[in-house]
């Protein structure tokens, strides 16, 4: 699955692990170079890895090839827009950012003009969009303590006044046992019952408590 190679890329970038993960990257690129979620998981993740040209190589097949726009895709192009010095670009794709928030379009937008704003250091503004983020209960916002284009952010007082926030919305729950779900799995050649005893969830993102 598609979603398995890219997890595990993912994690070994977040282990520091670079070459790993772009190795297998790398490996699994021709089998799912059609998919427009693959190509987008593994552009976000070449540039998270630095390798900005492929970053702007799997951006620009999204592009050619599918018509749809999310606010992560927007992101991705106000970047390299900006990277190239293509400010009319900015420009355009910014007020499709701006847009997307507006109309309370799915797909985290506020989440991801923070992300922008972050790439060029304008930080105030950054923290302005994580602000309005997390008001709309984006669910981008689960990542803000790993998110890595925001790590210059954590040296102010005003991003852990938010992050508080965050983790205070966040709960764990355990389940009774009466009301766990069962999944079936393969071990051995045998099938098992695995229960689950805890599973997160975001009130927060839903409800706003």
């Amino acid at each position: 699955d598609r979603f398995l190679y890219v997890a595990k890329a993912e994690a070994l970038f977040f282990l520091g692990n670079m070459e790993e993960s772009s190795a297998i990257l790398e490996t699994y690129n021709s089998y799912f170079i059609d998919n427009f979620y693959y190509l987008i998981q593994t552009a976000r993740l070449y540039y998270n890895l630095g390798d900005h040209e492929k970053a702007k190589i799997h951006l620009q097949l999204i592009l050619d090839k599918f018509q749809g726009r999310p606010p992560i895709v927007l992101w991705l192009e106000v970047v390299y827009q900006e990277m190239d010095g293509n400010t009319a670009g900015v420009k355009e794709t910014l007020k499709l950012l701006h847009k997307k928030y507006e109309e309370k379009v799915s797909g985290s937008p506020a989440w991801f003009l923070a992300l922008y704003y972050a790439h060029i250091k304008d930080y105030d503004k950054a923290l302005l969009w994580l602000q309005n983020s997390y008001d709309h209960h984006e669910v981008e916002m689960v990542w803000l303590k790993e998110e890595p284009v925001l790590e210059f952010l954590r040296q102010d007082q005003r991003y852990w006044e938010l992050y508080k926030k965050v983790v205070l919305s966040l709960s764990l729950y355990v389940c009774d046992i009466n009301y766990l779900e069962t999944f079936k799995y393969k071990c051995h050649g045998k099938s098992s019952i695995k229960y689950y005893v805890f599973r997160p969830y975001w009130p927060w993102l839903f409800t706003g408590k």
